[in-house]
């Protein structure tokens, strides 16, 4: 594999945004694994993974999200994953039992709804 992938951090209200796009592979998970941890600092609770526009996606890369979801536990936040049905990512995620870990979501509208409060 090459090392043609792109790991773009945007804010939507705030809530870190790593946008994977291209290839992720042993040549790249370490600019994934920097993404991840830049994203974090914004300590918003929940970092959110967008891998719709994935190309290609092993297990380096599922291994970097796993790592970094269980480094923001310990500072009681959380990484979801934004992979659409049909997405390469989420049927790799999904393979490796990952999806029971990592929250899946279809859309970034509905990985960054706010959580209704309490009645």
């Amino acid at each position: 594999m090459t090392s043609e992938g792109r790991f773009d951090i945007e804010y939507q209200r705030g809530i870190p945004i790593v946008q994977v796009e291209g290839e992720v592979d042993l040549s790249n998970v370490q600019q994934l694994e920097a993404a991840l941890d830049r994203a974090s600092r914004a300590d918003q609770g929940t970092v959110v993974v967008a891998m719709g526009q994935t190309s290609y996606f092993d297990s380096k890369g599922v291994r970097a999200l796993l790592r970094a979801a269980e480094r923001l536990s310990v500072t009681r936040q959380q990484l979801v994953v934004v992979a659409p049905p049909g997405a390469i990512a989420r049927r790799i995620l999904e393979i490796a039992g990952a999806a029971e870990t990592l929250p899946l979501f279809e859309s970034l509208e509905d990985a960054t709804r706010p959580e209704p409060g309490p009645p």
